[in-house]
């Protein structure tokens, strides 16, 4: 699950390379907002639409978006690429070709996309992460003390200002084409033998980017923080919390998140209407 990334992946990133952590962030949020922007005018019907002796395995298989790219590939592709680049072994690079296949194979195996729509999911991420890697310096300074804490906050709000303007100019302009971005929500419906998958509604997806882009700047700020209450940084500590200390506040966040994302599935689709950005 590409979401994952956020809950886990990028936590225990941050504990270890701030910069890396943050370029995972990057590879996700631009992967997830780019997918949408893709599946919309691509409108592809996932296979269990077209044929009902697809087997279904529940939400899981009824993904509410369009098919056209996976975005399970995309981010996947985008995020791990982007670590096998920073890591450079071949028995990692190898681990993440293995997780790449089991993906997308298990896209398909589920009826939840065809294999040209797990390709182009592999392309897409390829591009995502090649992006990325070419953003590292700047990266690397936005996680650095050179840059102000209202530098940074700027630099987080008009990324998450320009991914809702763009998805939503997007939107309105399929629809003033006399497409229907949203079409896909009663076509899984009909098709579904069980239930949806809650965790794919477009409100919720951008909720979700633009609130991984704020938090990262808040996270950068508490880091930085020169207040005695800081624990984490502070010149009266004298020094960082200690790995379990910091390795228990990462078990704490995975786990809010989790319930976090869970608490917010059947709100996210109610919220978009059913316009969905399946993954």
């Amino acid at each position: 699950n590409p979401a994952s990334v956020l809950h886990s992946l990028v936590p225990l990133l941050t504990l270890w390379a701030p910069p890396l952590a943050i370029q995972a962030l990057a590879a996700y949020v631009i992967g997830d907002t780019t997918n949408l922007m893709l599946k919309w005018p691509a409108m592809g019907d996932r296979p269990y639409w077209m044929d009902p002796r697809v087997r279904q395995f529940g939400s899981s298989t009824c993904e509410v978006g369009w098919g056209m790219p996976s975005g399970h590939m995309q981010v996947t592709v985008a995020v791990y690429a982007v670590l096998a680049y920073a890591f450079r072994r071949a028995w990692f690079t190898a681990c993440i070709a293995a997780l790449v296949l089991i993906t997308a194979v298990s896209r398909v195996h589920m009826g939840a996309h065809t294999p040209l729509q797990v390709g182009c999911g592999l392309l897409a991420g390829v591009v995502t992460a090649w992006v990325v890697v070419r953003m590292r310096p700047g990266i690397r300074r936005w996680c650095s003390r050179e840059m102000g804490h209202q530098a940074r906050a700027r630099h987080a709000l008009a990324a998450a200002a320009a991914i809702v303007a763009i998805i939503v100019a997007e939107h309105a302009a399929l629809e003033a084409a006399g497409l229907e971005p949203s079409k896909s929500v009663a076509k899984a419906t009909a098709a579904c033998r069980g239930g949806v998958h809650g965790t794919v509604a477009t409100g919720k997806g951008i909720a979700r980017d633009t609130g991984a882009l704020l938090g990262a700047a808040a996270g950068r700020w508490v880091y930085y923080s020169n207040a005695p209450r800081n624990v984490l940084a502070s010149k009266d500590a004298g020094k960082r919390l200690p790995w379990w200390a910091l390795a228990l506040l990462w078990g704490v966040s995975a786990l809010a998140s989790l319930r976090a994302l869970t608490a917010v599935e059947v709100a996210g689709v109610a919220a978009a209407g059913g316009g969905g950005a399946g993954q």
